[in-house]
């Protein structure tokens, strides 16, 4: 392991010998987050499926997609794209992210991160109680309807 701020580059691997690796990495140290930084959307995707077999706690996986349109071109991104990102980033900054899977590029995309992230976010357990009202409330306030 690197030491705190440094990193750490694992290039040439053949096959899933990089997926088993990281894996690796996270059992052993399971209370670290891991960023891997892939070449392609592809390769994340293909990390991401291998972790996701190799690991238990697949819920601490998440993938940071880049955006399917370039700078220069006058289209949105999908919607489901913006909705990984934030879940990712929400994932992180609640600290349930163990490894995040990304390319290169999308590293590179400057996007705006809600000020407001962790005022979208609404936990609820068993036994906890709740007026009815204000459950509606903060659900029509996220969009939701009756």
């Amino acid at each position: 392991m690197p030491p705190p701020g440094a990193r750490q580059e694992l290039g040439g691997a053949i096959g899933s010998l990089g997926s088993a690796a990281i894996a690796a990495l996270h059992r052993a140290h399971p209370r670290k987050t891991f960023v891997t930084i892939c070449e392609s959307p592809h390769d994340a995707l293909s990390l991401q499926n291998d972790l996701e077999a190799l690991l238990d706690n697949i819920e601490q996986i998440f993938y940071y997609p880049q955006e399917e349109t370039l700078p220069y071109e006058d289209s949105r991104p999908h919607f489901a794209i913006g909705g990984q990102r934030v879940e990712a980033v929400e994932a992180i900054l609640s600290g349930r992210a163990r490894v995040i899977v990304t390319s290169s590029r999308s590293l590179q995309e400057r996007v705006p991160i809600p000020v407001h992230l962790t005022e979208l976010r609404s936990t609820y357990k068993v036994g906890d109680q709740l007026p009815f009202g204000n459950l509606s409330k903060a659900l029509e306030k996220r969009g939701f309807e009756r």
